[in-house]
């Protein structure tokens, strides 16, 4: 097993500006071949379901669906994905490296995972 250090992660400035869009900036990427990656269950995507205190079910037109969850292996042992398994998931997708991403979720937390797997494993 790997030795894991604590740290203390703070956004500084550059990275507030790489990884937050306004919905101004939403829809003008829906202009410019933007991808728009939804990383909500199926069921929110489709909009049988919603997260507890969201009023509907609606997803961004032509957004890309990927279940964050998609990344963990919830039947083993709840760790992330092996790098290859990884790229198998997201070239399903057919997004390429360099493509220009807006993800999103409900509150942040799902897109900000896909968003660590997406930056931080080169998948």
């Amino acid at each position: 097993m790997p030795i894991v250090n604590e740290a203390v992660f703070k956004l500084n400035e550059n990275s507030k500006m790489r990884y937050y869009v306004s919905k101004e900036q939403v829809q003008n990427a829906l202009n410019n071949n933007v991808v728009i990656l939804d990383t909500r269950t199926t069921d929110e995507f489709s909009g049988k379901r919603q997260k507890k205190g969201v009023s509907k079910g609606d997803r961004i037109p032509a957004s890309i669906y990927i279940d964050w969850a998609e990344a963990i292996n919830y039947n083993g042992d709840k760790r992330m994905k092996s790098l290859q398994e990884l790229e198998i998931i997201y070239n399903k997708l057919k997004i390429k490296k360099n493509d220009p991403i807006i993800l999103y979720c409900h509150s942040g937390v799902r897109s900000a995972h896909t968003t660590f797997v997406l930056t931080q494993f080169r998948v």
